[in-house]
């Protein structure tokens, strides 16, 4: 009896049975990586998220906070500001002087005191008409709401006397030195807030007049006290220093080093 056999299959049929068993195991793998490539996807997005989310809570808070802090009082010296008429006749009134000008500028007023009213050339003590024409701005000053005072000092760009160079090697140190004597004096004997004070000084670099003539430098050694909008707000959480914390050394100004006591002599230095 004759056996059928069966006919070989060809390689192509061969192929592509093998590749129809495959293609579910490679759908199935493809899904896989997909949704794990959408799970990463989605889980950075998250994570971004939940880090904005923070970063807005934090810059809520912070203005919430700042919020609170504008509406504390500052200070029994916060106030709106005094009337500018008022207090430049009130100022005429009680320092008008040859040697003191006043000026209502640019929404601020401006008291100009030229040398000798408060300084002798080259010098950063107080004169004693300096120190009287201080004590009596400061009784106006303690008035005075809503503002702070600057002061600002200026020298002419004449040399210091060889004695005083040590001292204020440039018209920087002598203008500085100048305008902190005089806020100190506002706060130690005017008995001014003294945050409310401010004390700068500009060197030669702000001239008003001619530096070749004498009247011209003469204009140029000033020291002028502006009245400007007092802006400061105290943070609840801060305090204002006591009498006693902030009370200075003494005023005396230093001798130069490795000369012994200086002497003053009869000649002056300008600035």
């Amino acid at each position: 009896m004759a056996v059928k056999l069966d006919k070989p299959e060809s390689t192509e049929v061969l192929l592509a049975a093998t590749l129809w068993r495959l293609i579910p195991w490679a759908i199935v793998m493809f899904t896989v990586g997909f949704s794990t490539f959408l799970f990463t996807r989605f889980s950075d997005k998250k994570k971004g998220l939940v880090a904005c989310q923070k970063q807005l809570d934090k810059e809520h808070e912070a203005r919430k906070k700042a919020e609170e802090v504008k509406k504390v009082e500052v200070a029994p010296d916060a106030a709106p500001p005094a009337d500018d008429s008022a207090l430049a006749e009130r100022l005429k009134k009680d320092l008008a002087g040859p040697n003191v000008e006043l000026s209502t500028l640019r929404g601020s007023v401006t008291l100009t005191f030229y040398d000798p009213s408060l300084f002798e050339p080259g010098q950063s003590d107080l004169t004693e008409q300096g120190e009287e024409m201080l004590r009596r701005l400061g009784e106006v000053l303690r008035g005075v709401k809503g503002r702070m005072f600057q002061v600002g000092a200026h020298c002419d760009d004449g040399p210091s006397e060889a004695s005083l160079r040590e001292l204020y090697p440039t018209a920087w140190e002598l203008s500085a030195a100048r305008a902190i004597n005089v806020v100190r004096f506002l706060a130690d004997e005017g008995k001014v807030s003294p945050h409310l004070l401010y004390a700068g000084g500009y060197g030669n670099t702000r001239p008003l007049g001619s530096s070749s003539t004498a009247m011209g430098k003469a204009r140029n050694r000033r020291t002028e006290i502006s009245f400007v909008p007092d802006t400061y707000v105290m943070p609840p959480d801060a305090s204002a220093p006591s009498a006693e914390d902030r009370a200075p050394p003494p005023r005396d100004r230093p001798e130069p080093r490795d000369k012994g006591p200086r002497k003053r002599g009869k000649k002056r230095g300008r600035r």
